[in-house]
């Protein structure tokens, strides 16, 4: 993810880029796709916002498959 966020001619303007493939881009839209505020989206802290919730469920699932993987080896 990489997002950028101006002010030009008193109105401010905020971009995001986001790169994803697969079930990263299924979740992905599906979070977009959530009932979120105007006011909530429109700030300019939730492209950091979005990043770090995308982030903590990335690192949810890898933890996930982690522990799986461990419990069939001490099975």
């Amino acid at each position: 993810m990489a997002w950028s966020h101006a002010i030009i001619d008193g109105v401010p303007e905020t971009n995001l880029v986001v790169f994803a493939e697969g079930e990263e881009r299924k979740g992905l839209l599906l979070a977009l796709q959530s009932k979120w505020s105007p006011s909530f989206t429109s700030h300019p802290m939730f492209p950091a916002f979005f990043c770090s919730l995308m982030l903590s469920q990335e690192l949810d699932t890898t933890l996930d498959d982690i522990k799986t993987v461990v419990r069939n080896v001490e099975a």
